[in-house]
């Protein structure tokens, strides 16, 4: 489980990249919850406004696995990535 903390302004992470490569958007399957896509490495995280840090929960999208320990470890660096962009650009979403 990542968990984030309060914004610290001494790190920047919004580029034209990751507004492209980031989609958030409202559950329609449950009211309350958000999903954000990280369209590049097809990773979508579910969790419950206000509360990230206690109900996210991160899926690979098309039951895709992973094939080697290298590229699990990748993955983990795209899911804190995530959770950097969704604090400095939806923080009132997530905390």
């Amino acid at each position: 489980m990542l968990s984030l903390t309060p914004r610290s302004s001494s790190k920047k992470f919004i580029t034209s990249d990751n507004m492209e490569r980031f989609i958030i958007q409202p559950s329609t399957r449950q009211p309350g919850w958000w999903v954000c896509t990280d369209k590049a490495h097809n990773i979508v995280c579910r969790f419950q406004e206000h509360k990230f840090n206690e109900t996210q929960d991160f899926t690979l999208l098309d039951g895709d696995t992973f094939e080697t320990t290298e590229e699990a470890l990748a993955h983990a660096t795209y899911l804190r990535e995530m959770a950097d962009w969704l604090k400095e650009n939806h923080y009132e979403k997530i905390l």
